[in-house]
């Protein structure tokens, strides 16, 4: 599988794209443009490098701060009581892509791009935000940890990010 990951941009077609949750598509189709335009969040799409304008997965980063006492205990214990955390605010593979890995490679992409912006800017954590429960088991597969009394929100500690891809 030859995919090249890059910033959403004009010639992308996002109206194409379908992964069978309607609420990433819609997202992909009519937010997250916008957001990039106001500096909200950043938009990744995989391509095939042949066929660039055809959007194969996505997705989309942004910063924010989370309560550490809403982390898991053993996280918390080390850290202030607000903590500096990028979000992957959504992930989505195509549907005829589902199953291929691509969920993965676009994971390990954004976790090595927030790993690079963490050397420059102060990063504790990687929150991510999942849709259903196949989502969480992605993201536990992947190393996260639930948050306590949400089991749909899960966080990563960017020092084991960091350890992960040495």
């Amino acid at each position: 599988m030859k995919i090249n990951i890059e910033p959403l941009q004009s010639d992308h077609d996002i109206e194409s794209f379908s992964c069978g949750v309607p609420a990433l598509e819609q997202w992909l189709r009519q937010i997250a443009r916008q957001h990039a335009r106001k500096g909200i969040s950043r938009t990744y799409v995989a391509v095939d490098p042949d066929r660039r304008e055809i959007v194969r997965g996505y997705y989309s980063v942004t910063v924010g701060e989370a309560h550490s006492p809403d982390l898991p205990q053993d996280l918390a214990r080390k850290l202030p009581k607000k903590i500096p955390i990028v979000l992957i605010g959504r992930l989505a593979v195509a549907t005829d892509m589902q199953g291929k890995g691509l969920g993965s490679v676009l994971l390990v992409d954004a976790l090595a791009r927030i790993v690079r912006i963490s050397e420059e800017v102060g990063i504790s954590a990687i929150l991510v935000d999942a849709k259903n429960s196949q989502a969480v088991k992605f993201y536990r597969h992947h190393g996260f940890l639930p948050l306590p009394g949400d089991a749909n929100r899960l966080v990563l500690p960017v020092s084991t990010v960091k350890v992960a891809l040495q």
